[in-house]
């Protein structure tokens, strides 16, 4: 099935003898048990539903659509991004491997990978995914590749193939936080990918109204994985499955739609004399487009980000002067907002390494919603002429 009819149809229900035409909540934090016997029957199986923090129909529901999705075995939902993001680090890392970090990241990830120590890993951060320069950071002890499909927030594109080859080839693995392209626009295991990483927050929900995350791959490595996250205490809770469950059911209408819009926007925005540079991969200028004309499909994906002249304050003035666009620290809900990276995502990150990346204090990051295209840059161009 195409992507979009694959959506619609995700999470059939965990209960093969009912046939529901939503995907019931199981709102509990325990299972009953007739007798011993039951229960030593479920410890030697090592499956069912014990506890809601070991495992819960609504989120095996959620697991396996997202499994389904981004053509993996199996996956597992966490309480948030950053938690599956360490879920999938430590699977691979913890007990002393060494971690690459490649390309431009999330300033959530960088503030992780520069307390590796902490968590029982190294890392090392290079600041291009270009495989020659990762692969003068591999050592003996190198486990994994961490990298964006789409980086955050410069909108760069990473060669994931190229990528999975150089990890494999140094007996490591590969996992790819592709959150901004979501499956409908690429799916990375089948590009080679170990582990696949979204934070369920952004497009997967799609409603600004869960917080979640969920990494995928071989259940070799969710197995693991699973544990882990059971021992942490990060799984997901059935209520906020239910809702990333629902959002996923438009996922593919939200990013079609979006997609061609922020196309357009781009396009406009790069028109505009206050506008320096626009990032933006499906725009021919963009130096990885043809990377991203071949890796992505079904268009380029509803992130931009603009660099507008004038600085913080420039920046200040523009975000003062929208009237239907909302400056939020997040991204990937029905509703276009924009955030200003410098002071939010990556506000962590060092000043010298946010001006090596490009992220200048006038640069703005937008997530293109799906309001009419005409209202969106008619809010974006009186707020430019400010």
């Amino acid at each position: 099935m195409e992507p979009t009819t694959r959506l619609l149809h995700a999470g059939d229900g965990a209960d093969p003898g009912a046939h529901p035409a939503v995907a019931p909540i199981y709102q509990t934090a325990v299972f009953a048990f007739p007798n011993l016997d039951a229960i030593a029957a479920y410890y030697e199986r090592g499956e069912g539903y014990l506890y809601s923090r070991n495992a819960n129909p609504s989120v095996r529901d959620l697991e396996r659509a997202a499994a389904d999705l981004e053509g993996c075995e199996d996956a597992v939902a966490t309480g948030s991004g950053m938690a599956a993001l360490t879920i999938g680090i430590l699977t691979v890392a913890r007990g002393g491997g060494h971690v690459i970090g490649c390309g431009d990241l999330y300033g959530g990830t960088h503030a992780l990978l520069a307390q590796a120590e902490s968590f029982g890993f190294t890392a090392s951060v290079v600041p291009s995914a270009d495989p020659d320069a990762v692969a003068a950071a591999f050592t003996p002890d190198t486990r994994l590749v961490l990298t964006e499909l789409i980086t955050n927030p410069r909108m760069r594109v990473n060669d994931i193939a190229s990528l999975a080859d150089l990890a494999h080839g140094h007996r490591a693995r590969l996992l790819v936080d592709a959150t901004f392209a979501t499956p409908y626009h690429c799916r990375p295991a089948a590009l080679g990918a170990d582990l696949v990483m979204q934070s369920a927050t952004k497009f997967y929900g799609g409603h600004n109204d869960v917080t979640a995350g969920l990494v995928c791959g071989r259940r070799s490595l969710m197995q693991p994985a699973r544990e882990l996250a059971v021992l942490l205490g990060t799984t997901l809770a059935p209520f906020e499955a239910w809702l990333c469950l629902r959002g996923m059911k438009t996922l593919g209408l939200r990013m079609r739609h979006q997609s061609a819009q922020a196309l357009a926007v781009a396009e406009s925005l790069a028109r505009e004399p206050r506008v320096e540079s626009v990032d933006y991969p499906g725009l021919p200028g963009h130096p990885d487009h043809a990377l991203a004309r071949r890796q992505l499909q079904n268009g380029f994906g509803p992130m931009l980000a603009f660099t507008l002249a004038g600085g913080a304050a420039g920046a200040d003035r523009f975000l003062r002067g929208l009237k239907l666009i909302r400056f939020e620290p997040s991204l990937g809900g029905v509703t276009t907002t924009v955030s200003h990276a410098a002071t939010t995502s990556h506000r962590l990150v060092p000043p010298e390494e946010r001006a090596r990346r490009g992220i200048g204090d006038g640069l703005i990051r937008l997530s293109v919603g799906c309001e009419d295209l005409d209202d969106i840059l008619t809010d974006l161009r009186q707020a430019l002429a400010n």
